[in-house]
């Protein structure tokens, strides 16, 4: 019987890292090329404010809703065969989207976009957490999610420009097709590792309490007894309130307060911070690395340092008066901001046994998504009321709350809580 080419050899876990990035790139670019669009689709499809928030807001939520399934489905089954599918299923519903003829079809579209995208992340962080062990874990996964972070910006430009000059539809066909041409390089070069890369004397891996593969309802069961889990997911409620206004308002804003053009709004709103947040990332993704080689509650330590120095970015966002001055804020904001995404599963694999890594990423994304729909739309409701200004100057006191939570976190015993039956995690 044959067998599939595939990838070996001591440099695989790079290879997985580069193989995964054009997939996190369409996944992201497929998500946000909506955005810059609101302007057209408001003109077109006579879409309202709260119309589009809902576009937000359908596919966090229907997102989050099944994040908890998704990410167990990530720890009971294989993680390339779950990421494969789930590729194939976004991209074709990203292709659909040139046949709608109403706001509604548009909304349910973005909500069945969610079915297929919501399989993706939990499992290939789970993946990259397996092929690498803990010396380069958070700057591969910095690596993998500077392709969200440029897919962003590509798909805000791209989505103005094409918007702007031609037709928007052919730009979702576009979209879908590349995903739908690229899935079949999954099936030929992403294989599992069999187990995960531990780094020998790490103390975290050394007391992992393996169990045989549990129901969903058990692996929830053993997440809510590990508190550290519980502070970690507050902070990620908090990052995902501040991530959806930026995502779904942050073009408008700009749109409107300085009368630019579609094409300058969306560029400027998502290349000045998505850039710099990429080579953030890229950057406290090393230093996640490097402090958690010195002390096991490094990671931690970083992600609250980051969410603390960024947060008054926000207030200069929301009171700038110039197109200059809310670019210059932009662009710190997205430098100093990028310690929580790569630092986030490492954290993770630090107080979650691996069967249960996959489902705890989509249990706190569960948490984070649904509070990011209800800011989604409610950033459009009250932005009419009180400016769009007066909501992103609020996002620094979120920031704030944030960081004392991964402080506490970290201050705390670090321990696996399972049915009673503590473990404490001794410092390195």
């Amino acid at each position: 019987m044959s067998h599939p080419p595939t990838l070996s050899g001591p440099w695989y876990k790079w290879a997985v890292v580069g193989i995964l990035w054009f997939v996190a790139f369409l996944n992201a670019i497929d998500r946000h090329a909506i955005y810059s669009l609101f302007p057209l689709l408001e003109k077109e499809l006579s879409m309202s404010a709260a119309q589009l928030g809902l576009l937000g807001s359908a596919f966090v939520w229907a997102y989050a809703l099944l994040l908890p399934f998704a990410g167990h489905v990530g720890d009971r089954y294989p993680r390339e065969k779950v990421i494969r599918w789930a590729l194939l299923g976004w991209s074709a519903v990203t292709a659909l989207n040139a046949l709608v003829a109403s706001p509604n079809h548009l909304i349910y579209l973005r909500a069945l976009l969610a079915v297929g995208e919501v399989f993706y992340l939990p499992a290939s962080l789970a993946f990259l957490s397996e092929v690498h062990p803990e010396a380069t874990r958070s700057t591969a996964i910095a690596i993998h999610l500077s392709a969200m972070s440029i897919g962003q910006v590509v798909g805000g430009a791209v989505g103005g420009y094409v918007g702007e000059h031609y037709d928007w539809r052919a730009l979702f066909v576009v979209l879908g097709s590349a995903g739908i041409l690229y899935a079949p390089l999954l099936w030929m070069f992403l294989h599992s590792p069999g187990s995960p890369a531990a780094k020998p004397g790490n103390p975290a891996e050394k007391l992992i309490l393996e169990r045989p593969r549990s129901s969903l309802l058990q692996s929830w069961r053993d997440l809510a007894g590990i508190v550290s889990i519980r502070f970690v997911g507050m902070a990620f409620v908090c990052y995902s309130i501040v991530g959806a206004l930026l995502m779904t308002w942050l073009p408008y804003f700009v749109f409107n307060r300085f009368s630019t053009n579609l094409a300058v709004a969306s560029f400027s709103a998502n290349f000045y911070l998505e850039l710099p947040t990429t080579l953030g990332v890229l950057a406290w993704g090393a230093a996640g690395d490097y402090a958690a080689q010195r002390n096991f509650r490094g990671r931690m330590l970083v992600q609250a340092a980051s969410l603390m120095v960024a947060a008054p970015l926000f207030l200069a966002v929301g009171w700038s008066q110039t197109l200059l001055q809310v670019t210059v804020s932009l662009v710190l904001l997205g430098l100093l901001r990028g310690g929580w995404p790569p630092n986030t599963m490492p954290v993770i694999c630090q107080v979650v046994p691996q069967t249960l890594r996959s489902t705890a990423y989509g249990a706190i994304n569960c948490l984070g998504n649904v509070a990011a729909g209800l800011a989604a739309l409610a950033g459009g409701v009250l932005g009419q009321r009180f400016g769009l200004g007066s909501i992103f100057t609020s996002c620094s006191l979120i920031y704030w709350l944030a960081s004392a939570a991964m402080i506490y976190a970290a201050l705390r015993p670090l321990q696996f809580e399972f049915r009673q039956e503590p473990v404490s995690v001794p410092e390195k």
